[in-house]
């Protein structure tokens, strides 16, 4: 007669080769929600002088809230061409301006659409195929270029210059 420690530990055994043949890659095999609101909407054009940190599907936002999503983005005479859904329901008048803005500095950055200041009465909307020409956009400040501008600071411009002027105080 076999030993009933013996049995048992065949069928623990058994048990988990079958369960493993059934693994997936854990959470990795999950599918993750898309951004943004789907294909409704209209298309707007804006055309970036660099658009270098800006990711795949991100954000549109008015007054921070979001209202669309980048749908592509392509290189076109040194400028960064960009397609952006927006919401239906979405009213921007022209002369609104875009910018690429980033939440903190090392976060991921998005399109920030901002309307023009005074709005008179019956100033015709952005539509469909409508473009925010490169002279109404403006791109983030890169990491790099926020660290060489505040090493300039330090080493060479106004910090040196006050400590001069506080040890000749002194």
């Amino acid at each position: 007669m076999a030993h009933p420690g013996k049995s048992l530990v065949a069928l623990a055994l058994a048990t988990c080769v079958s369960i493993s043949g059934c693994a997936t890659d854990g959470l990795a095999s999950l599918p993750l929600p898309a951004p943004g609101g789907g294909s409704d909407g209209f298309m707007l054009t804006a055309v970036f002088s660099n658009a270098l940190n800006l990711p795949a599907m991100a954000k549109v936002r008015l007054a921070g809230a979001d209202i669309g999503q980048l749908e592509s983005m392509e290189a076109h005479n040194y400028t960064a061409v960009t397609t952006l859904r927006i919401r239906d329901g979405v009213q921007l008048p022209q002369g609104s301006t875009a910018e690429l803005r980033s939440a903190t500095p090392l976060g991921d950055v998005f399109v920030s659409i901002r309307p023009p200041g005074a709005v008179p009465a019956g100033t015709p909307l952005l539509g469909d195929g409508d473009t925010i020409p490169i002279e109404s956009t403006t791109a983030a400040a890169t990491v790099e270029s926020v660290l060489s501008s505040a090493a300039i600071l330090v080493n060479g411009g106004a910090v040196r210059n006050f400590t001069n002027v506080i040890n000749g105080l002194g």
